[in-house]
């Protein structure tokens, strides 16, 4: 059971960094306001021709392609009062492979979150209760984990 309990630990400790990573990849791919700065920071709207609320309608339809079952993005912004289609047939696969590797970050982010919630303290019957069975919001915790250490 101490192998197991060691083991245990272990991988909650190399999943840890596995779990902020990817958290902070899915904040960066979902935040509007991180589209924006860039968009800011790099005179984009000065570069492309674009107004402001065309660069936030592309950084919006973008979030929204990444969340979607969408196979391929569409985005049409105006330019000089004319549609214009914002990717070409070249950038559109390239998001399509993006998309893919947003959702591995998805699931992986997923499958570490689940292991984290469950394991960080091994299974109930290797664990100890830190609180006495007197304390009167522990009961549950003595009933549940405590039993079979006793």
């Amino acid at each position: 059971m101490k192998v197991l309990s060691i083991t245990t630990k272990w991988v909650f400790i190399l999943c840890l960094p596995v779990l902020l990573l990817t958290a902070s990849i899915g904040w960066a791919v979902n935040s509007l306001w991180l589209y924006k700065y860039g968009f800011d920071k790099h005179s984009i709207s000065q570069t492309t021709g674009l107004a402001q609320t065309e660069l936030d309608k592309a950084a919006t339809g973008l979030i929204s392609y990444f969340n979607s079952s969408e196979e391929y993005i569409s985005l049409t912004v105006i330019k000089d009062g004319k549609p214009f289609d914002l990717f070409n047939q070249r950038e559109i696969a390239h998001l399509k492979d993006v998309k893919g590797l947003i959702w591995l970050d998805y699931w992986v982010l997923g499958r570490r979150k689940g292991f984290l919630v469950v394991s960080p303290r091994g299974s109930p019957s290797s664990s100890k209760c830190q609180i006495p069975p007197t304390h009167p919001t522990q009961n549950h915790c003595h009933n549940h984990c405590c039993q079979a250490t006793e």
